[in-house]
Order: C-alpha cells, then sequence, then structure tokens
C-alpha cells in the first residue's frame, strides 16, 4: 500500500529562465498556480526561450495548471523550467506517493 503527501512551496521567479520545480521520481501530480499579474511559462525544456512551442503560459485569468501521472504520464515527474514576464512568486503543489514499507 502507498501513502500520498502533498507540500505547497513558493517559487520565485524572474524573466530569466531557472529551475522551478526538480525531477522527482516519486512525484505524481504537480500543479501550478495563476500569477497574482503578469505571466510566467512553464516547460521541461532547460533551454527554454519565450517562441518555444512547449511551454505552457499561466496568466491571471488562467486556472492552475494540473498536472497527473495518471492523465499526463511521466512528464509529471520531469523537472520543470519557469520563466516570467517579470519578478514574481507563484505557489506549486507537488503531490508524491510513497510505498509503505512494514
Amino acid at each position: 500500500m502507498a501513502s500520498r503527501f502533498s507540500s505547497v512551496r513558493s517559487c520565485a521567479l524572474t524573466a530569466t529562465k531557472a529551475l522551478a520545480v526538480p525531477g522527482g521520481q516519486d512525484r505524481v501530480a504537480l500543479v501550478f498556480t495563476p500569477p497574482a499579474t503578469g505571466s510566467y511559462q512553464v516547460g521541461v525544456d532547460p533551454g527554454m526561450d519565450a517562441t518555444d512551442p512547449g511551454n505552457l503560459t499561466l496568466t491571471l485569468t488562467t486556472t492552475p495548471l494540473e498536472l497527473t501521472l495518471e492523465r499526463h504520464g511521466e512528464i509529471v515527474r520531469l523537472p520543470w523550467y519557469a520563466k516570467a514576464s517579470g519578478v514574481m512568486t507563484v505557489g506549486v503543489l507537488e503531490t508524491v506517493e510513497l510505498d509503505d514499507k512494514g
């Protein structure tokens, strides 16, 4: 049997691409919140740039980006990179599933 645990963290973003969430083999879900102002992009390409069609853009009017292992597969477990339209802090929820031993 396995147990699931979630944590919420703040992620400080700037216009320079940076690692937002490291990879995790136990991760089963990842949620990025929309920003209070401006926009930001997330993606799994460490070389991401503003024109990369693989980037997902979140704005004030978008809903949270919810990624699950069941719906989206192994991409949930990869490292995620982000860059913003300016300096901002966003929330990231990560859920992991750990095997109960014993």
